[in-house]
């Protein structure tokens, strides 16, 4: 007896081994990224529930401690210094040095909110440094380079859930290359990430982030650095053709992205933090490349140490006349807690007087500029290395002080001078008391050029039970102090030096001998009535 085929069950069976094996064939090809973005959905998209609850908690403890102060009540103060934030991927678990992980990416964002933190656009950032507009206090943007999935996927349902938004700089040979990629954002991903608000696109250059050839021997290095090895001519290709191989490339970027997003492309984040200093073949690449850089974006971002190029204070501040500003980003590494990237916000922003420090507890305020600084049994220990000759650091977030009293309490000295270093802005210009074994002056340097503006003879003994010295320092009179007596000043202090924050710095002519025991600082605002007399 034969038997009949059901058509309709024959037509479902084949329908379902259809559905199936595509689902697998596309598993097949998508393999890693439906690896790489497993739970993200469901992870990413608790963020706002999580940070009910938190705010809750956080209100109701606010209202058991009534004299605490808390950063989420409405302030109508202005913010000094901006900082920025760099993320590069984030995934579901941290892998190397610049992946944070979602689950921490989400707790900063939550601390940062709940602390007050809110985000700022790039127009509003450009708008802030040219003085034109005032930002709240807590102002902060967020950027990403890369053009990474992991980064649009997990982040975007946390900036939603906390009304944040963020930069993301991509580097367009990506989605203008490949027409598929689980790593690198595409084209329609950009567009659409584009229409949310949260997001602005920006550069990352074209081919910027790739490898170049630099020599016959195939060594590959930086594109924007180094002169590219022309092969079918065997030579270097010139300093011109290296500029006009850059100016094209960056060129090339912001038109993409306009035509892609319809929207104005305004900054560029220069890949690798690397705007030229670090070629192998090309000295006069830094020049030519802010050169271009500045000629198209109006904002150039880099992930380098801040001391680069002499700056020293993390935030952004104001530049009043400027029309390209080089803005520096705080680089976040896995194992950073929410709690810990509050304190260092708040440590890199605009500090305001009085302030002190008993060096308690070991935190990022002092920026190490030079030699070993490092905070020792309640103390703050500068000390030499083997291979200089003294060190030196810097307050973080005090660039926008005038007039102030700074007083050093010292535990230990030894070496033969030791600096109180007042009116800061950066490595080239600042001013100086200069406490020596048996003369004190007053020293200032204005674009890198050092000059004694006034100094006398003192013998000071520098007991071991330990002294005091502080500077004053008002408009362009300066004192300075050894235990409340005046030993040194001047009246004259070069106007270029109007604010500026503190830092101390000890030296000798004999490697490794310098070393300062600091057990605390106090500074507070000073105006003197009458002038200095010196």
């Amino acid at each position: 007896m034969g038997h009949t085929i059901d058509k309709n069950k024959l037509g479902v069976f084949l329908l379902v081994a259809l559905v199936l094996g595509a689902g697998i064939y596309v598993f097949s090809l998508k393999q890693d990224f439906i690896e790489a973005f497993e739970l993200y959905q469901v992870k990413a998209y608790t963020t706002g529930f999580e940070y009910g609850v938190l705010r809750t908690s956080d209100l109701l403890a606010s209202i058991v401690s009534l004299g605490r102060e808390r950063a989420l009540a409405e302030t109508n103060a202005n913010t000094e210094a901006v900082p920025v934030l760099l993320y590069h991927g984030i995934p579901n678990k941290a892998r190397g040095d610049y992946d944070v992980a979602l689950d921490e990416f989400k707790q900063q964002m939550i601390a940062l909110k709940l602390d007050g933190w809110q985000t700022i656009t790039l127009d509003e950032l450009y708008r802030f440094k040219k003085g034109e507009i005032a930002l709240p206090e807590k102002s902060f943007l967020i950027t990403f380079d890369d053009g990474r999935k992991d980064s649009y996927y997990a982040a975007d349902p946390v900036l939603r859930s906390l009304g944040y938004n963020a930069v993301m700089f991509v580097a367009t040979i990506e989605p203008n290359v490949l027409e598929e990629s689980n790593y690198y954002l595409e084209a329609d991903e950009l567009e659409r990430m584009a229409k949310t608000g949260r997001w602005e696109i920006q550069s990352h250059g074209h081919s910027a982030s790739r490898p170049t050839v630099i020599d016959s021997n195939g060594t590959t290095e930086h594109f924007l650095s180094n002169r590219v090895w022309l092969r079918e001519e065997n030579r270097l290709e010139t300093e011109t053709e290296a500029e006009a191989r850059i100016k094209n490339d960056l060129n090339q970027s912001e038109d993409y992205l306009e035509k892609l997003t319809g929207k104005d492309v305004i900054a560029f984040a220069f890949p690798f933090g690397d705007f030229g200093y670090a070629g192998a073949n090309f000295e006069e690449a830094e020049s030519i490349v802010l050169a271009a850089a500045n000629e198209i974006y109006p904002l150039s971002f880099y992930q380098a140490d801040v001391s680069l190029r002499g700056r020293r204070f993390t935030a952004e501040y104001p530049e009043p006349g400027g029309n390209s500003f080089f803005i520096a980003r705080i680089e976040l590494h896995p194992g950073l807690r929410g709690e810990e990237l509050v304190r260092l916000m708040n440590g890199v922003s605009a500090r305001t007087l009085p302030y002190e420090d008993s060096f308690d507890e070991d935190n990022d305020n002092w920026i190490i500029t030079w030699g070993d600084v490092a905070y020792a049994g309640g103390n703050l220990e500068m000390k030499a290395t083997a291979e200089t000759t003294g060190s030196m650091t810097i307050l973080d977030g005090s660039k926008t002080w005038q007039n102030y009293s700074f007083k050093a309490k010292i535990r230990d000295f030894r070496g033969s001078n030791l600096y109180l270093i007042f009116r800061f802005q950066d490595d080239n210009n600042f001013a100086a008391c200069n406490f020596g074994r048996d003369r004190v002056h007053v020293e200032e340097t204005i674009n890198g050029r050092r000059e004694v503006i006034r100094g006398a003879n003192q013998i000071l003994l520098y007991p071991a039970s330990g002294f005091d010295v502080e500077v004053r320092v008002s408009n362009r009179g300066i004192e300075c102090l050894y235990n409340g007596q005046v030993v040194a000043g001047s009246q004259f202090l070069d106007l270029a030096l109007s604010n500026g924050g503190i830092g101390l710095k000890g030296w000798d002519q004999t490697l490794g001998e310098s070393r300062i025991l600091i057990e605390s600082i106090i500074v507070e605002p000073y105006e003197r009535v009458g002038t200095v007399q010196w």
